[in-house]
């Protein structure tokens, strides 16, 4: 087991977003991100976490951490997801603690809308002249 704030190799974390799933939860949306990123974490990161505070989206529990978060932005842009800061306020990747069923998000719209907002972005400049 890596230590917690470890990057994984970007081939190794694409293989783990191809497979096994787990629920990363903003208010008003779910991804769905890498198991295996939430088991590189040590068990005293772990409670560290669940200690930190929880917060109630629907019916869904999930855990408020900002060292999380600071440790998902250390990944490369392409592989944010197009997740902005701001939005970020729950894990739901630790939300899988708490037994919160898996939903279905197709991951690879996820990185196609990353790569489109620079293009949008570019098109409001233009049309702002």
């Amino acid at each position: 087991m890596k230590p917690a704030g470890s990057l994984v190799v970007e081939d190794e974390f694409v293989r783990l977003a191809q497979t096994d799933l787990v629920p990363f939860i903003t208010l008003g949306k779910t991804f769905m991100l890498p198991k295996g990123l939430l088991e590189q974490c040590s068990s005293s990161m772990k409670d560290e976490i669940a200690n930190k505070g929880e917060v109630n989206i629907g019916a869904q529990r999930v855990i408020v951490c900002k060292e999380f978060r600071e440790w998902l932005y250390s990944y490369p842009r392409g592989l944010r997801l197009g997740i902005g800061r701001d939005e970020v306020y729950a894990l739901g990747i630790m939300a899988g603690l708490w037994g919160v069923s898996e939903l279905k998000y197709d991951l690879q719209q996820l990185l196609d809308n990353e790569q489109d907002e620079p293009r949008k972005k570019q098109d409001e400049d233009w049309e702002a002249v």
